[in-house]
């Protein structure tokens, strides 16, 4: 199983392989795990995202309340349209001054990433029309709810390449989602002298959880190192992976760093 954690651009693109799981589940085992917090991504490719999802679940949507102006300008982002200036007038937040004369300027969207307008129209769509219950209800606006909550992890699914909607599970953050692999998962199957690898570069959150996780099993944690311009030595992490290896979970791109690590190139190195 690789696992790509942390503040990240989906790997999961048409194309891209399917044995990565911070979006997808591994060859190595059944479970299935996804976390797609756009507060998890870089602020430009949060923004495509954002974009991309939102231009898929608006369009064609009955009582869709998003404006025609919105939609089209989201979905020109998701074509690949690299206008920040237009990509900004789709975020109300961002139209304010901090001081006269100077812009609001928002960086901190691994913490919580800020909304386009044809989410927030969206939002409020639905808390004013179908709010209710998902799984709860047989009434008219539950299974609406129930209806669009499930029609999303088809959205996801069909985003991230997935083969199927139903190894898609919603988490809060990435935070929670490692925990969980690591809690279920990992638990199941990691046991003493299987190794777990991960890179020197990682947040806390892909790092406690298997520091935890080898105490309690006897596994071994291994690192990759870093070159002297900051990036991840990938030769001398690829020489870690081994027969042994497990699990290995790196960042696509490192919150302090901001290095992109080669997720692809890795996933098709596990033996």
């Amino acid at each position: 199983m690789v696992l790509s954690a942390g503040p990240t651009r989906p790997s999961f693109l048409p194309g891209a392989p399917r044995q990565v799981i911070s979006h997808r589940p591994s060859r190595k085992t059944a479970a299935s795990g996804t976390s797609l917090g756009a507060e998890h991504l870089p602020s430009a490719l949060a923004g495509v995202l954002l974009a991309r999802l939102s231009c898929r679940f608006v369009q064609g949507r009955p009582g869709a309340s998003a404006s025609n102006a919105s939609r089209s300008k989201m979905c020109r982002l998701a074509a690949g349209s690299t206008d920040w200036q237009h990509v900004r007038e789709d975020f109300p937040a961002l139209q304010q001054e901090v001081k006269p004369g100077i812009p609001l300027v928002y960086l901190d969207n691994a913490a919580t990433s800020q909304k386009p307008r044809a989410v927030l129209e969206e939002l409020s769509r639905f808390y004013g029309q179908d709010n209710s219950n998902v799984h709860r209800g047989m009434h008219t606006l539950s299974m609406r709810s129930t209806e669009a909550f499930e029609n999303a992890r088809k959205t996801v699914a069909h985003f991230v390449n997935a083969p199927d909607e139903h190894e898609i599970i919603f988490t809060r953050n990435a935070t929670e989602a490692i925990n969980l692999v690591a809690k279920t998962w990992a638990e199941a199957n990691i046991g003493s002298g299987d190794e777990i690898v991960l890179t020197v570069m990682e947040h806390h959150s892909n790092l406690v959880p298997w520091q935890l996780l080898a105490e309690k099993t006897g596994a071994k944690l291994k690192f990759g190192r870093l070159r002297s311009n900051g990036t991840l030595d990938v030769e001398h992490f690829e020489s870690l992976i081994t027969e042994k290896t497990k699990l290995v979970s790196l960042c696509h791109v490192s919150n302090v760093l901001g290095c992109v690590n080669p997720i692809k190139r890795v996933a098709e190195k596990m033996p």
